[in-house]
């Protein structure tokens, strides 16, 4: 991601992936406008990549978080109730994001605000039933794109904040294992557990969120209005968390892209 000047914006932020999956990207992304969605400007072909020109984004949401020895709690909160803010207006727009996990996760500083990123697998249902399977880091995956037979829902993205929302209160990965093939297993049989020096007495109400989301049954799974009507994002408390593990975290998924790469 390379940065220059924009109109107002004040960014010129490029990304080099195939042209047609650009294409899709700008397309769907420059159709929608949500504060919590990063928006687009402009769309240049070259050889042999595109260039999608967007806002000014300061960095990832992850990466910024671990500028600061402790998080609390009720920040946490504030995040996730704006990314399922997202997901309530992209549901509206027959949208599916299908690949929400931190590296897309953007941060504004100046105004405190996510943006969720990178729609290049992105897809309008409408009345289309459409499978797929995740290509790619299985950490933050549904069951049913772990299984890739399955029809996908708008709550199949509601799996990923869960994902992510645990991750943020304890620096820890809920289904992860030694293996990707275990990794797998444990999504698919919902296998996971609440430390209790990660997650004290105090984040009950959350584990309560955490536990209705990771559902097997997509249409057991709370939808995006549904959690924003939870409770614990109004009234999360002052609970102070340390940003230690989630810095490991930050530094094994780093790992990870390399060496994929």
């Amino acid at each position: 991601m390379l940065t220059g000047d924009v109109c107002t914006a004040k960014l010129i932020s490029k990304k080099s992936i195939s042209n047609e999956r650009a294409l899709h990207e700008y397309t769907l992304l420059s159709s929608i406008r949500h504060q919590s969605i990063v928006r687009v400007f402009q769309f240049i072909e070259t050889n042999p990549f595109s260039i999608i020109i967007s806002e000014l984004v300061h960095g990832r949401l992850f990466d910024y978080l671990c500028t600061q020895s402790i998080i609390v709690e009720d920040k946490i909160a504030k995040y996730i109730q704006q990314l399922f803010e997202a997901l309530n207006y992209l549901q509206q727009c027959k949208i599916v994001h299908l690949d929400i996990q931190p590296e897309n996760l953007l941060i504004q500083t100046e105004f405190d605000q996510v943006k969720l990123c990178d729609f290049g697998d992105a897809v309008r249902l409408s009345n289309l039933k459409y499978t797929y399977r995740v290509n790619g880091n299985v950490e933050f995956a549904a069951p049913e794109l772990i299984e890739g037979n399955q029809t996908v829902h708008y709550k199949t993205d509601i799996w990923s904040v869960g994902v992510v929302l645990y991750t943020l209160l304890s620096g820890l990965s809920p289904f992860l294992d030694e293996t990707e093939e275990q990794t797998c297993a444990n999504i698919l049989n919902i296998d996971f557990n609440f430390p209790e020096s990660q997650f004290p007495y105090a984040f009950q109400p959350v584990k309560d969120l955490i536990q209705q989301i990771f559902t097997r049954e997509i249409n057991n799974r709370p939808s995006a209005n549904e959690c924003l009507a939870n409770s614990w994002l109004t009234y999360a408390g002052q609970y102070q968390i340390s940003t230690t593990n989630l810095h490991n975290f930050i530094e094994r998924r780093k790992a990870q892209v390399k060496s994929f790469y």
